[in-house]
């Protein structure tokens, strides 16, 4: 009984522990802890439309100089997620970043809200999302990694559908909330 349980524990620390904000350069960025030459990418990077500087002044990588006031963690566990703070008072924006997990690991969302540090400065932040499903360099491979859209169901919905050798076969969501 106790080598069951045992591989049991192991198992579910694997699962569990799988998906995480395995990119400590970006200040927030998403993929599986499994490192080969096809991992699935996912990040953030913000900035202000507003501003005729706004391209040298994205927020994607940890840079000192970016000087922001404030990105952390403020409460984060590996098995279940975590909600970030960022505070970026050059881009007037106070961002909260939630990610959370299923219970068995293998399922997770993030969540994305902004608010501005100053309501009456006139800006106007742009969020971009993006991911990639590297395709790595081993022919052997029956199939390929790929990532494609795989259906509009509307503006502010988008499925795409993915495949590596690590992951199989696995499908993403992006959901547009207002309000």
């Amino acid at each position: 009984q106790g080598s069951s349980d045992i591989d049991t524990f192991k198992n579910y620390t694997s699962q569990s522990l799988l998906w995480a904000p395995y990119r400590s350069q970006c200040y927030f960025g998403i993929r599986p802890r499994n490192i080969n030459d096809s991992p699935f990418i996912m990040g953030i990077m913000w900035f202000d439309t507003n501003r005729m500087d706004a391209m040298p002044n994205l927020r994607h990588q940890v840079d000192m100089d970016d000087k922001l006031e404030k990105f952390s963690w403020v409460a984060y566990d590996p098995r279940i997620g975590g909600k970030e703070s960022i505070i970026d008072h050059e881009n007037n924006v106070n961002l909260t970043i939630s990610f959370v997990k299923s219970h068995d690991g293998k399922n997770w969302a993030t969540r994305v809200e902004g608010k501005p540090i100053d309501p009456n400065k006139k800006t106007a932040i742009s969020i971009v999302t993006y991911m990639t499903q590297n395709v790595g360099s081993s022919s052997a491979q029956t199939i390929r990694p790929f990532l494609k859209l795989n259906k509009v169901i509307s503006d502010n919905d988008l499925e795409f559908n993915g495949y590596s050798p690590e992951l199989n076969r696995y499908s993403i969501s992006f959901k547009d909330n207002f309000g």
